[in-house]
């Protein structure tokens, strides 16, 4: 991926649906998200290993499905 905005307060990773499915991630449920427009509900993906840079982690991620770049934020509702 080229285009990531990076939020280092970040608490969980999102990606663009096509990124997701290329990964053939499985989704967790759904969750409430607060956005511009509102709480809306959004796709959740549970312990996502992610490797950039020889950096390792493990992250829930969120499904973004009107952008095309991928995203951290800190705010979601169970």
């Amino acid at each position: 991926m080229t285009d990531v905005l990076v939020d280092t307060g970040a608490t969980l990773l999102c990606l663009p649906s096509v990124v997701i499915a290329q990964l053939g991630l499985v989704e967790g449920g759904e969750v409430r998200v607060e956005t511009s427009a509102g709480v809306q509900k959004g796709r959740i993906f549970r312990d996502v290993d992610l490797c950039v840079e020889n950096r390792r982690g493990t992250f829930d991620c969120l499904e973004l499905t009107e952008v095309p770049f991928a995203t951290a934020s800190s705010k979601f509702y169970q």
